[in-house]
């Protein structure tokens, strides 16, 4: 049975995949092979962790389309230090 949780402004917020997420050293979320996100419109594909952001049209003009292989084989080389 569902648990009910009422909605608020944190739990919002931690339900989401803030852009903070896409600073810093490493900032892989454990559990997943990968996570992939847009809607922060940046000039090139970011990776951090298991994470990778592809949402380049704004800035580029190219449709950010990624096979799944090629996320799994970005993040792969990734975690063995590539």
């Amino acid at each position: 049975m569902p648990q009910e949780t009422p909605f608020s402004e944190r739990f919002a917020i931690e339900c989401t995949w803030p852009w903070n997420r896409a600073q810093g050293e490493d900032q892989t979320i454990s559990g997943i092979t990968a996570v992939v996100s847009g809607h922060i419109g940046t000039a090139e594909v970011i990776q951090r962790g298991n994470q990778v952001w592809i949402d380049i049209l704004a800035k580029t003009g190219q449709v950010p389309l990624m096979p799944a292989h090629r996320v799994l084989e970005r993040v792969a080389q990734v975690q063995r230090g590539g």
